[in-house]
């Protein structure tokens, strides 16, 4: 799934799969980080760039049983300020 997030030449598919692992379903390891930092400094695609910030803010901010109002500020920010760069 990281190649075809990387390199397939569609898309629809790159979407695809950052949409499967934005929210850490496949874990988190140093592959899948630098897949998503590789997608934040290289691609232009908004939406791609967008579910590549979500999941490096999401690994920046760890719910630890925290509610959401605890870290969802927190969060939101580091996504805007990951998306933008």
């Amino acid at each position: 799934m990281l190649e075809a997030l990387l390199y397939d030449q569609s898309l629809a598919v790159r979407r695809t799969c950052a949409g499967n692992l934005m929210w850490g379903q496949a874990g988190r390891g140093e592959r899948i980080v630098a897949a998503f930092r590789q997608v934040l400094d290289t691609d232009a695609d908004e939406t791609l760039r967008e579910r590549a910030a979500i999941f490096l803010a999401s690994c920046a901010f760890p719910r630890d049983g925290r509610i959401y109002g605890e870290w969802a500020g927190e969060w939101a920010r580091r996504v805007t300020e990951l998306v933008a760069t």
